[in-house]
């Protein structure tokens, strides 16, 4: 029900800006895709042992790995230089772990949305285990850039910056012997990662 309220939300704002806004309002839709670069962990895993003792670690540092992304995008101009949107798609969380976002952007452009100049952008929502059988997780991200009017309404968008996720492993390796840990010895596991982003998008 909170996910739903959440929805609920916001389109109920963006019928309320439209009602208010009217010739201004502009609505736009776009692909964006990039990579991250993770390189920060923190992890907390519940499960059992190969002796079937119960085993609860905490763990955090410094860790590598790379990321992709790609994402469909709705939004609306409610003013000249602001933007509200919706996206989803298809993401990397973490080593072995793929999920389906569902979040919310806000975008201000220093000049104007529908020509060329730097904006900053901010963004936070769910992140969906792709095979819908883990909690699901968050995701979140403040960064800047710079967009081109390419021509046609078209638009070419650059931007990179911090993005920070929470999601839940459906396997782990143990870090005392270095095993596997699925199936019966998973009792939970809690990841939080954070990396830089960089991405490319295309918007009319």
């Amino acid at each position: 029900m909170g996910k739903k309220a959440y929805m609920l939300l916001i389109f109920s704002m963006l019928c309320y800006v439209n009602a208010g806004a009217g010739e201004r309002l502009r609505f736009t839709w776009g692909l964006d895709w990039g990579i991250c670069a993770n390189a920060y962990f923190q992890e907390h895993s519940v499960f059992y042992s190969e002796e079937q003792s119960l085993v609860e670690t905490d763990r955090a540092g410094w860790r590598y790995h790379t990321n992709g992304h790609i994402f469909g995008q709705v939004g609306v101009d409610i003013a000249q230089k602001v933007n509200l949107s919706l996206y989803s798609g298809y993401m990397g969380l973490g080593r072995g772990m793929r999920a389906i976002p569902l979040a919310a952007r806000a975008t201000y452009y220093f000049r104007s949305a529908p020509v060329s100049g730097p904006f900053v952008s901010l963004a936070g929502g769910w992140a969906f285990d792709e095979k819908w059988k883990q909690k699901s997780g968050y995701t979140g991200q403040a960064g800047l850039g710079y967009r081109w009017a390419v021509g046609s309404g078209l638009m070419m968008d650059l931007s990179a910056g911090v993005r920070l996720s929470q999601y839940h492993p459906r396997e782990f390796v143990d870090f005392f012997t270095g095993s596997l840990v699925s199936g019966e010895r998973y009792v939970s596991a809690r990841s939080f990662v954070g990396g830089l982003y960089l991405s490319l998008a295309l918007h009319l």
